[in-house]
């Protein structure tokens, strides 16, 4: 059985942890996913319905973030549309080394 981690499965006491990881990478000055997306040449999400698929959490995404390029990159790994075939472990596994790097990085070059 194979379970996803989405926007939909979190309990409510890790809700605290969740805000400190936001929290946590505004100081660091993380960059969002359509930063990463431009990066690595991956097609950028044109409108939150785009990124989460589901209306009603479109919805609620751009009440917060207003724009889609101010998603923030922890935020959109959970709301972000699952593929058919990738699940987070295998994109950890994969692109974590580049993760990690880019992530420490202050400014991204196009």
């Amino acid at each position: 059985m194979e379970v996803k981690l989405t926007s939909r499965n979190h309990t409510h006491a890790l809700y605290p942890v969740l805000e400190e990881v936001n929290e946590n990478g505004r100081q660091l000055r993380f960059q969002g996913l359509y930063t990463y997306r431009r990066r690595f040449s991956m097609q950028p999400f044109t409108s939150f319905l785009d990124l989460a698929g589901d209306p009603k959490l479109a919805a609620d995404l751009e009440h917060f973030c207003r724009d889609i390029e101010a998603v923030e990159y922890y935020v959109s790994l959970v709301t972000a549309r699952p593929g058919p075939s990738v699940t987070l472990p295998s994109t950890v596994s994969l692109g974590g080394p580049w993760s990690v790097k880019g992530l420490v990085a202050a400014h991204l070059q196009p």
